[in-house]
């Protein structure tokens, strides 16, 4: 089983939390207790990743780094397309790499939660996420926006730029999901549809031309 550890804001809201049922409810505290446990074994175990080995050995595919259901697809003025998927409260929670791929950029902004229905058009760079751009060999350049809901944790990325790593790989974790933003390479050809149920690893977002 994989350890992953909650952030340390996060663990002291538990404590509090914990301290309260304690003294408001000291019988059901032990059981209350127990099934916070269990829960939290459940959630937080590793989970397989299901995909084919010809899907990760592609360079022409873009796979979703994210279980969850597409929300929104949207085109800006520039031409450039993104997909927002949204990661439900109930795991698996790990984000994963869309192709073989080097990280070029990596960038933590703060600022203020956002619910994960918020809707594409209203994201800001002033809300809390986490930016992570991708490019594999062929010089296709993917980035991966993972916003904080208000009801989530923080998302924790431990890949930095200059590392490699294999389609499917895991690069990061959100803590009880959220909303996930997929800026594709330039003439991508979409393959979801909104409203659309995908997995990490094996849900081909869109093919890349040329």
């Amino acid at each position: 089983m994989k350890r992953v550890f909650l952030k340390k804001d996060f663990i002291i809201k538990l404590v509090l939390l914990s301290l309260v049922f304690l003294l408001i409810f000291p019988v059901l505290y032990f059981i209350l207790w127990v099934l916070f446990i269990i829960g939290y074994v459940f959630l937080f175990r590793k989970n397989k990743v299901t995909y084919k080995n010809s899907l990760s050995n592609s360079v022409d595919i873009v796979l979703s780094p994210v279980n969850g259901k597409v929300t929104e697809i949207h085109t800006d003025k520039q031409g450039h397309q993104f997909i927002k998927v949204v990661a439900p409260v109930i795991g698996p929670f790990g984000l994963y790499l869309p192709y073989s791929s080097e990280v070029v950029g990596s960038q933590k902004i703060t600022g203020k939660k956002l619910w994960r229905g918020t809707k594409l058009l209203k994201l800001q760079d002033s809300a809390e996420h986490y930016l992570v751009e991708f490019q594999n060999k062929l010089g296709h350049k993917t980035a991966i926006e993972s916003y904080t809901c208000v009801v989530g944790g923080k998302p924790d990325i431990w890949m930095r730029a200059g590392d490699k790593g294999r389609a499917s790989a895991c690069f990061g974790f959100m803590p009880f999901g959220g909303s996930v933003i997929i800026r594709l390479p330039e003439q991508s050809d979409i393959q979801v549809k909104e409203n659309e149920k995908i997995k990490a690893g094996f849900s081909i977002l869109a093919g890349i031309k040329g």
